[in-house]
């Protein structure tokens, strides 16, 4: 969670008095992520200390920032462990701070893991299951940025980054996806998260406290969804994916939601996509000098997925 936009300690300092939440005692920029500028705030009021998250967008407007309200707020009343933004003393959650539309959140308990174990991967299956249940009943809508047309649209764009052998990996996965939009009737849909990966979650322990970053959420598949979160979770360095982890995952994403056998036959292909979205986003990104995340990372478990197909596990 990059910081794009710098601020000084009296310009917070007057922007917080719109919440009453104490007098301003520290802040500090959160320096990873690539899209907004974020940063932790400490205050104080009668003696006892809170922490904050604030976030000012870069990209979304502040007519994008209801959608994301309405979403944690929806996922909060059904007891997901998710962060709901502070309302001003007139009511608004929507902000603007330094000209960028702002949210302010709670700080949620827990850190980012390193070394994931199967349980951390069984809490991830359960969360995303519970909120692929929990979206269905929240009457809300929001068309996916990334879909086959961005991708068609991204082939162009990068034609002179990608080397042959790129051109040839990226147009292979695009045909797999137009069988897949064809194909897609039965396929459950929804409001997915989108981007379920390890530093968009906090754990203490093996115990998960907090789901973070909902910018990229809109309406898709979700077994795409759950395709993501295992590209990230279970990848091993080499690109291919730990069984035990993907099985940890996946066994904990049916205790709660039934994966159809509809589902389980596109597995293989959605892994593929899911790698694909990844690895194009970061090289569009890379193309144009910011190095902050590696497109190799996606590259590598894409080109794992297209050599050796991963077929739903047996047993699940």
């Amino acid at each position: 969670m990059s910081v794009f936009t710098t601020i000084k300690t009296e310009q917070l300092a007057r922007y917080l008095i719109m919440f009453e939440l104490g007098d301003l005692v520290s802040f500090e920029p959160i320096e990873q992520g690539i899209e907004n500028s974020n940063f932790f705030v400490t205050v104080e009021q009668q003696g006892v200390q809170k922490d904050f998250v604030l976030t000012l967008f870069e990209e979304l407007t502040f007519d994008d920032l209801p959608f994301f309200n309405q979403l944690s707020n929806h996922l909060y009343h059904y007891g997901l462990p998710v962060a709901t933004a502070r309302q001003t003393l007139d009511g608004m959650t929507s902000t603007i701070f330094c000209g960028k539309p702002t949210l302010l959140f709670p700080r949620l308990p827990g850190n980012i893991v390193s070394d994931v174990t199967p349980s951390h991967c069984a809490a991830i299956g359960q969360a995303l299951a519970e909120i692929h249940e929990t979206v269905q009943s929240c009457g809300l809508t929001r068309v996916s940025e990334q879909d086959l047309a961005w991708l068609r649209s991204c082939q162009e764009k990068l034609a002179g980054y990608f080397d042959p052998e790129e051109r040839e990996l990226l147009a292979g996965v695009i045909q797999t996806y137009e069988k897949l939009w064809s194909d897609g009737e039965g396929l459950p849909r929804g409001i997915i998260h989108g981007d379920l990966f390890r530093d968009n979650v906090l754990f203490q322990g093996e115990e998960l406290t907090g789901i973070i970053d909902f910018y990229h959420a809109s309406e898709d598949y979700f077994v795409l969804d759950l395709a993501i979160a295992v590209n990230d979770w279970c990848s091993r360095p080499d690109g291919s994916l730990d069984v035990e982890l993907q099985r940890a995952v996946l066994v904990a994403y049916q205790s709660q939601r039934k994966i159809s056998d509809r589902e389980m036959s596109v597995w293989p292909e959605m892994l593929q996509v899911a790698a694909a979205e990844f690895w194009v986003s970061r090289a569009l990104v890379d193309a144009e000098g910011d190095r902050r995340k590696d497109p190799e990372e996606f590259k590598r478990i894409l080109c794992q997925h297209s050599e050796r197909p991963n077929s739903f596990p047996e047993g699940v």
